[in-house]
């Protein structure tokens, strides 16, 4: 009866060894799974991360600027400001009323507005390369057409904040003959800088 009694327990034995193994397990499994804080913060690291995206591909924003190039050879200066639409952060329109000066002679000076069109490539978080044309008209005075190409290294200063710099940008301008400015057409190369602001 005693032996009967032994053989009977021995699977009972190895039942409750198995149970515990597994019960083992199973609290090693549990303790593996993020905690409900972990899953919190990566949703919400999830949501950040798309709302940044979202910001930075934006449909439409507007954009303004105030900007200033020179051509030292050619003793002309030109300023302005501009205001515009850009497109998925990577297309611009924009108008621009500018100001020229001809420091040489009598100092000749006018004023006329341009229509912008650019395109800008992105080089990583903080630089972009942009490039556009532009077309400035006065009805009257000292300029009459002006076209104009612009590349320009753009830096991100801040979240709306950019500054740009441009190197020996070809303008082509035909001015209004006078007894001062015999020339009509002129080339300019400009450089210069801009600050830029989108809203």
């Amino acid at each position: 009866m005693r032996a009967r009694g032994n053989q009977v327990s021995t699977p009972f034995v190895f039942f409750a060894l198995a149970l515990g193994a597994t019960g083992t397990a199973l609290a090693q499994d549990l303790h593996r799974l993020p905690a409900h804080d972990e899953i919190t913060s990566e949703v919400a690291r999830e949501d950040f991360v798309f709302d940044l995206h979202q910001r930075e591909h934006s449909v439409l924003a507007v954009i303004a600027g105030l900007d200033g190039a020179f051509d030292l050879a050619r003793q002309t200066a030109i300023e302005g400001a501009s205001a515009g639409l850009t497109l998925y952060s990577y297309y611009e329109i924009l108008l621009s009323l500018r100001h020229i000066w001809l420091w040489r002679g009598s100092g000749n000076h006018a004023t006329f507005a341009a229509v912008q069109a650019a395109w800008r490539l992105p080089l990583c978080q903080i630089f972009s390369l942009r490039s556009g044309i532009e077309l400035g008209f006065a009805p009257s005075g000292l300029l009459a057409v002006q076209g104009r190409a612009h590349l320009q290294l753009r830096a991100r200063l801040g979240p709306h904040l950019e500054l740009g710099a441009a190197l020996f940008n070809p303008a082509y301008t035909m001015f209004r003959t006078t007894e001062d400015e015999p020339e009509g057409w002129r080339w300019a190369f400009l450089s210069g800088l801009e600050l830029r602001l989108a809203l």
